[in-house]
């Protein structure tokens, strides 16, 4: 069955015809960090994972952005934080289940970090996230990368440095969640300017973008989780194959077929 889904996916995908409108469009990297996609990360090192695919779509990530970028369509990357202190308690219990202790992707560390060759690349926007949904209320803030020195400089310190934040009366990522999921202005661009914060789904409003690239992974977690929040709230998607990985790679094809069937615009990079 896999194997068949592997070849409607290809099919599908190769024989599309995209047409968008760059004003309205945003390119989506979803989880591409050093704890997921290098060999020294989390997912090899300790879980012991494959992540062949993450490490093969990096590439085909590189030549989105810059096309993205020549074209003027907003890029945004993002950093997963799995600080048990950020995340639900849900999905605390769910590590937990797992063997999972402390969390993973720790603020302030390595793996943690968006992949180089992805970073030095240029994101407009750099998206933090606790949870798995880019979407996530309470647990996700965009920026814009280097107008906001104290948030970076912020994002640098282990979870261990926050008490010492506070009292020194500066934001911890439980504020700047609060700050993104309160924020109502209509120009969102003004305030990330100024050392704000949004959620993606104001930023999208306020520029009346209609439609998302999302690539990353993983595929059947954090990459569909973007997939499913996007679908729900109306945005058009498309999903290039040959950009979007999975650790898991039989789940990998049946969460892109059922993406492409239901919520997604297949495609490839080169389309």
């Amino acid at each position: 069955m896999v194997e068949s889904y592997k070849e409607q996916i290809r099919k599908i995908a190769e024989s599309s015809n995209i047409v968008i409108d760059p004003k309205k469009t945003l390119l989506l990297v979803v989880d591409l960090v050093n704890d997921g996609s290098s060999d020294d990360g989390f997912f090899k090192k300790v879980m012991n994972l494959d992540i062949s695919m993450f490490q093969s779509i990096e590439e085909n990530v590189v030549e989105l952005i810059s096309a993205c970028k020549k074209a003027s369509i907003p890029v945004a990357c993002v950093s997963t934080i799995y600080d048990f202190e950020y995340i639900s308690e849900a999905m605390r219990k769910r590590f937990e289940a797992m063997g999972i202790k402390g969390g993973l992707a720790p603020k302030g560390a390595w793996g943690s970090q968006i992949i180089d060759k992805v970073l030095k690349l240029g994101p407009d926007l750099i998206l933090i996230k606790s949870h798995y949904s880019a979407f996530s209320k309470l647990h996700s803030f965009l920026y814009k990368p280097r107008k906001n020195k104290e948030l970076e400089e912020y994002l640098t310190l282990p979870i261990k440095d926050d008490e010492k934040v506070r009292s020194m009366g500066k934001k911890t990522m439980h504020e700047f969640f609060q700050e993104a999921d309160n924020l109502k202005s209509e120009d969102v661009d003004t305030y990330l300017d100024n050392s704000g914060v949004a959620t993606l789904d104001s930023f999208l409003k306020s520029r009346e973008i209609d439609t998302l690239i999302i690539t990353g992974g993983s595929t059947h977690v954090c990459e569909d989780a973007a997939v499913c929040s996007a679908s729900e709230q109306g945005y058009n998607i498309l999903e290039p194959v040959d950009a979007v990985a999975s650790e898991d790679f039989d789940k990998h094809f049946v969460y892109v077929h059922n993406h492409g069937m239901f919520k997604t615009q297949l495609t490839t990079t080169k389309k």
